[in-house]
C-alpha cells in the first residue's frame, strides 16, 4: 500500500539533494516539491459563536476513511502556526478510500491580519497572511510548497440566513420540487450574497435564470435533481419547521427535503 508518510518522510531526509534551493532572499526558500496538502477553510456555525478552523487532507488517498493527519499548532497575538507532522494510521480501520485529514481549530479569531506559517514536518515552511473581516477570511500564501490552498477566501453566512435543497429521484417529479420550493420562499425576502465560497455551500449567480438567479452548490454530494434556495427568515422558527413538516407529508415518496439555518441547525 503506498502512503502519504511514506513519501512524506523521503522528502524530508532527501531535500537536501532532491530539492533545489532558492538563494534570492536571505531566508531559504525550498522548491519544486510535490503538493501532499490541500488546505482548506470552515467557519463552523453555532446557536452561541462562531469558530474558524483549518481543514487539511492529503492529495492521495488513504485506504481507511478515518486515517488522521498529526499536527501541532501554536497562536501568539495576530500569529498562527502549525505543523503537520505525520499521517496516522488508525488501530481500528474503517476501510474506503478516502483522503487523511485533520481539522485545526482557530476559534474566535477577531477581524484583522494575521501571520499563518504552515510547517511540513517542521522542516518546510510557507508563510502566509489571513485576512478576517466582517464578509468572511481571505488568506493569501507567499509560497505553496508540498501544499495547496483550495479556496483563497470563505465567505460568512448572514445572520437570519435559511438554506437548502429539495432533492428528488425521478424527472416528472420536478414541477412538484418548484412548488415546494415555492411554499418555502414564499413571503420571505430573499437574501443577497455575493457569488463565492460560503463552506457550507458555494454560490452561482444565473441573472439568465429571472425565476431563480441564486444557485447553490452543496458541500456534500447531493442527488443530482434538486431545486435550491436562499432566504433571510426572521420570523417564528417553529412557524417554519412546522411548513416543513407538512412539505414532507405531503411529498413523502417523492422529495426529501435538507434544510438549515444560519446557526448550523438543521430543520
Amino acid at each position: 500500500m503506498t502512503k502519504v508518510v511514506t513519501t512524506f518522510l523521503v522528502l524530508v531526509m532527501f531535500c537536501t539533494s532532491a530539492c533545489r534551493l532558492n538563494d534570492s532572499s536571505d531566508e531559504k526558500t525550498l522548491v519544486n516539491v510535490e503538493d501532499e496538502f490541500i488546505i482548506g477553510m470552515w467557519e463552523n456555525l453555532s446557536p452561541i459563536n462562531r469558530s474558524f478552523r483549518f481543514v487539511i487532507q492529503t492529495i492521495s488517498q488513504q485506504e481507511c476513511t478515518n486515517t488522521t493527519i498529526n499536527f501541532s499548532k501554536e497562536k501568539q497575538g495576530q500569529s498562527l502556526s502549525f505543523s503537520l507532522n505525520d499521517v496516522q494510521y488508525p488501530e481500528n480501520c474503517n476501510p474506503g478510500q478516502a483522503p487523511a485529514h485533520a481539522n485545526i481549530p482557530f476559534a474566535n479569531l477577531e477581524p484583522g491580519s494575521y501571520k499563518v506559517s504552515v510547517y511540513l514536518k517542521e522542516t518546510i515552511v510557507n508563510h502566509g497572511t489571513l485576512s478576517v473581516s466582517s464578509v468572511g477570511y481571505q488568506l493569501q500564501m507567499n509560497s505553496e510548497i508540498g501544499l495547496r490552498v483550495a479556496d483563497k477566501q470563505l465567505l460568512r453566512i448572514f445572520d437570519q440566513s435559511v438554506w437548502g435543497y429539495i432533492t428528488y429521484t425521478n424527472p416528472d417529479d420536478a414541477i412538484a420540487a418548484q412548488q415546494a420550493r415555492t411554499e418555502i420562499v414564499a413571503g420571505n425576502e430573499a437574501q443577497t450574497y455575493q457569488a463565492g465560497n460560503y463552506g457550507y455551500f458555494s454560490l452561482i449567480i444565473d441573472n439568465s435564470n429571472s425565476s431563480n438567479p441564486t444557485m447553490l452548490v452543496p458541500k456534500e454530494p447531493i442527488n443530482e435533481l434538486y431545486e435550491s434556495f436562499l432566504i433571510k427568515y426572521d420570523g417564528d422558527l417553529n412557524d417554519l419547521k412546522d411548513k416543513l413538516a407538512a412539505l414532507r407529508a405531503t411529498y413523502a415518496g417523492q422529495l426529501e427535503f435538507k434544510i438549515t439555518n444560519y446557526t448550523g441547525e438543521e430543520l
